[in-house]
C-alpha cells in the first residue's frame, strides 16, 4: 500500500469520527420548550420559560377549585301575637294622663284632644259635658290647674272575643294654683270596647282620692 493511500484511510476515519462526535453532541441537548402549558403530577398547570425554568404563578390548582356556594337564606318567621293586655296598659296610661291633666284656661282642651280615642258614645257625651260647662259661666279670676302622672297600671278585664276590656290606673295628681299647692292620690275606671281592630274608651270613671 502506498503512502499517499494510507494518508486518505486515515483523513477519511477522522472524519467519520467528526460526524459521529457531532450527532452524539446534538442527541444530548434538551428539547426546545413548546410553550404550551403542563400539568405535573400534583395538577397545577405551568407555564414553560427558557432555561427550563417554570413560572408556578401562572396556573391554579384544579384539584383545588370549589364550585360557588349559595347564600343561605333565612327561615322565615311568623311574628308573635301582639301583646293585648301590654297594649291596654300603655293606651290607659297615656289616656289617663292627658284626661287628668288640665286648667281653668285650658277651656277644655285635654277632653278634647282625647275624642280620637273615645267611642262615638263617650266623645258625644264630652261634647255635651263642655257645651254645659261654658255655658255655666266665665273661669274664674284664681288660677288652678292639675297635673296627673300614672304610676301603676292593671288590667281587671278583658274579654278578645267579646272585645271589652277594663284597665285600672293608680295616678298621682299635683293641684296648684292660688290658694296653693297639694299632692294626692287616685285611680281611674277605664273601660275598652274594640271597634274593628282599634280599642276604643268608652267610659273613664274617677275613683276616691287618697
Amino acid at each position: 500500500m502506498s503512502r499517499r493511500t494510507k494518508i486518505a484511510i486515515i483523513i477519511a476515519l477522522l472524519l467519520l469520527a467528526l460526524v459521529l462526535l457531532i450527532l452524539w453532541l446534538l442527541s444530548r441537548q434538551p428539547a426546545e420548550p413548546t410553550g404550551e402549558p403542563v400539568m405535573d403530577e400534583t395538577g397545577t398547570i405551568s407555564k414553560p420559560l427558557g432555561g427550563g425554568q417554570l413560572d408556578t404563578s401562572y396556573g391554579a390548582n384544579v384539584n383545588t377549585a370549589k364550585p360557588p356556594t349559595q347564600p343561605v337564606q333565612p327561615e322565615e318567621q311568623s311574628l308573635p301575637p301582639p301583646d293585648v293586655k301590654s297594649n291596654l296598659k300603655r293606651l290607659a296610661a297615656a289616656f289617663t294622663e292627658r284626661y287628668g291633666s288640665f286648667s281653668n284656661t285650658s277651656d277644655f282642651e285635654n277632653l278634647l284632644d282625647l275624642k280620637v280615642f273615645m267611642t262615638q258614645t263617650m266623645a258625644a257625651s264630652t261634647d255635651k259635658y263642655v257645651e254645659d260647662a261654658r255655658a255655666q259661666g266665665s273661669a274664674s279670676a284664681e288660677y288652678y290647674g292639675l297635673t296627673t302622672r300614672s304610676i301603676s297600671t292593671e288590667v281587671k278585664a278583658l274579654d278578645e272575643t267579646a272585645g271589652t276590656a277594663e284597665v285600672i290606673v293608680m295616678t298621682q295628681r299635683h293641684s296648684s294654683g292660688t290658694l296653693g299647692e297639694k299632692i294626692y292620690y287616685q285611680s281611674i275606671d277605664v273601660k275598652f270596647v274594640k271597634a274593628g281592630d282599634v280599642w276604643k274608651v268608652s267610659a273613664a270613671a274617677w275613683q276616691t282620692a287618697q
